[in-house]
């Protein structure tokens, strides 16, 4: 494998693990700024989502693009694109009624979440010793390292399975023994261990059978589709599960506490959208 290689999945598999790891920072925040939420928290996510709507994302959009700004004619903003012909900016304007309120919205949603992740970096827990911002960062990038371990483990070893079979059984087990010891480094109850390294221990011989046998360009695409449903069946298995328990005279066996398998929910969202969303690290020569 060359490094350029190593070095693509290896940024494929950071950016899929910060994904899973993401919903919960924004809900934590969220759970913050809705204790706290004023008049002046509304003016300031409306006026920054209306700059960024205007400005801020035309930019960026033209720059993903490969679009530069290059003169200005007649009063009119062109732009040049990559095969080198002139474009007007404003090639359909009647599509505006529809674009705006929608980019609106999505500059709005960016601004409400950028501060629930500042109100979760500033909050301080009643009756805690002050923090300063440098703490509020620290606290913030832990709990990110904490839900991101797992998911780089699994997605990893996926990636060993077009490797011969000794190093791929080898990664199996390396990332089963990390996925376990993640919830022993962090102190997590017994049970929080267990039930989160059933499902990603399974999941990592399935992802690794399905890589082996289907590399291309819908790989990790249909691996997101296949972690959805995986963690549904999952989630909702254990939920009957637990209604079932006190039926066999288990009622004190609880598999899951208060508020965990929300914290599971967001935990498997965010990484089947990271797999979903993130650069394909197939190469383009070999997506079929």
């Amino acid at each position: 494998m060359s490094v350029s290689r190593l070095l693509t999945c290896l940024g494929f598999a950071l950016w899929v693990s910060v994904s899973a790891a993401a919903p919960e920072f924004i809900w934590q925040g969220l759970l913050v700024l809705a204790g706290h939420f004023s008049r002046q928290n509304v003016y300031a996510i409306f006026l920054i989502g209306l700059i960024l709507t205007v400005f801020v994302e035309p930019i960026m959009e033209r720059a993903r693009d490969g679009r530069i700004f290059e003169r200005a004619r007649d009063g009119r903003i062109f732009e040049r694109a990559r095969d080198g012909r002139w474009l007007s900016d404003h090639r359909n304007p009647r599509s505006l009624l529809l674009t705006a309120p929608i980019a609106f919205s999505f500059g709005v949603v960016a601004v409400a979440l950028h501060e629930c992740m500042t109100a979760y970096l500033g909050h301080v827990e009643p009756g805690a010793p002050q923090e300063g911002p440098q703490e509020g960062v620290v606290r913030g990038f832990q709990l990110i390292l904490e839900w991101a371990w797992v998911p780089l483990a699994v997605t990893l070893a996926w990636f060993s399975a077009r490797l011969q079979l000794p190093a791929r059984i080898l990664a199996a087990i390396l990332a089963s023994v990390w996925v376990v010891g993640v919830g022993w480094f962090y102190g997590w109850p017994p049970r929080d261990i267990v039930m989160t390294s059933i499902p990603c221990v399974a999941l990592i011989p399935l992802g690794q059978a399905y890589v082996a046998r289907n590399w291309g360009g819908n790989t990790f695409r249909n691996l997101a589709v296949f972690l959805a449903g995986f963690s549904a069946l999952w989630l909702g298995g254990t939920r009957l599960l637990q209604a079932a328990l006190p039926l066999v005279g288990l009622p004190e066996l609880a598999l899951y506490g208060a508020g965990d398998m929300g914290s599971d929910f967001r935990f498997y969202l965010g990484w089947a959208m990271g797999l979903a969303l993130a650069p394909n690290p197939v190469p383009v020569t070999e997506r079929g």
